[in-house]
């Protein structure tokens, strides 16, 4: 897609900023108005959104508005940590907080090979099949919510 230093810079910028428009100043008031559940499921798959947008760009600017439309998952940790810690007492908190940790350790291993394994054998949509079997995982997940 032709992407140059200027252009990751401008990712990092555009991630950063709408990740602290959500984390600093849109958070509470999102979870009032909606739910700690349901704003777990719309940022997840909002997330799927970006990943498919990404996945089946063919220039920068798509690519870009991915990125903006699946900032809201990055509410997903604090979300589902806060959900979490609500559903057990107070001597099980250690517990469930040591098997989230668990689980995504797990999952920045097994991600990445899983991932590197679906670009280099399965081309369904060219270079952006890994984008849409991401995006396929973040949907079960939303289901599953």
């Amino acid at each position: 897609l032709g992407f140059d230093d200027g252009d990751v810079a401008f990712w990092i910028l555009l991630a950063g900023s709408f990740a602290f428009l959500w984390q600093v100043v849109l958070m509470k008031y999102s979870i009032f108005l909606l739910g700690d559940r349901l704003l777990l499921i719309i940022g997840v798959i909002l997330g799927a959104g970006e990943n498919i947008m990404i996945g089946i760009a063919r220039g920068k600017t798509l690519v870009f508005a991915g990125i903006c439309l699946g900032s809201l998952k990055t509410l997903d940790g604090p979300l589902l940590t806060s959900m979490a810690s609500k559903v057990v007492d107070a001597s099980q908190q250690g517990k469930v907080q040591g098997s989230l940790a668990a689980l995504s350790a797990l999952a920045r291993g097994v991600g990445p090979p899983v991932i590197n394994y679906v670009y280099r054998n399965m081309n369904f949509f060219g270079a952006g099949t890994m984008f849409i079997a991401a995006a396929g995982l973040q949907i079960a997940g939303a289901i599953v919510a």
